[in-house]
């Protein structure tokens, strides 16, 4: 079996680190309160973030919605690339939401392909799905109504 070593002298402070006998070392963080808390792991092969706050995990080519109330975000930083998922709630209507991400996305290069759909009873739904085969990168958007407004979902991958 193999040695894994806790260290916890920074619990009380938001840090637990566990290393092994190769001294490769995982850290989990505490970063921010309240509103703003969220977690943080971190290896030497990437790190993943997990909370409601979306400052500095968007790309660039992604903009968060003006406005918008973020309600969920991860982040994921890895050799590889980096992805994630966010979500935001406006009181825009999800046309104005599409034409914005559609706007957007168009100005960075990306090919879109968007999707209108009416839900009896709920409202409309738009899915845009948006690809740049050159700098491998993709995003989709999601704009739904709900009873408090407009629910938007982002979802991105960038190599």
């Amino acid at each position: 079996g193999k040695t894994m070593t806790v260290y916890l002298e920074n619990a009380q402070n938001g840090k637990i680190v566990f290393t092994d006998e190769k001294y490769q070392k995982v850290e989990i963080l505490r970063l921010g309160e309240g509103d703003n808390a969220a977690v943080e792991i971190r290896s030497a092969d990437g790190s993943l973030r997990m909370g409601t706050d979306n400052k500095g995990q968007l790309p660039g080519w992604l903009p968060a919605y003006p406005d918008a109330e973020s309600s969920g975000a991860i982040g994921f930083n890895a050799n590889q690339g980096r992805s994630g998922s966010f979500s935001f709630k406006s009181k825009d209507s999800v046309e104005t939401v599409a034409a914005f991400y559609e706007k957007a996305l168009k100005n960075e290069g990306f090919e879109i392909q968007k999707t209108l759909s009416q839900i009896p009873g709920q409202g409309s739904i738009v899915i845009i799905s948006a690809s740049d085969g050159k700098t491998q990168r993709t995003a989709n958007v999601t704009a739904a109504r709900t009873e408090e407004g407009t629910t938007i979902n982002l979802a991105f991958e960038a190599r």
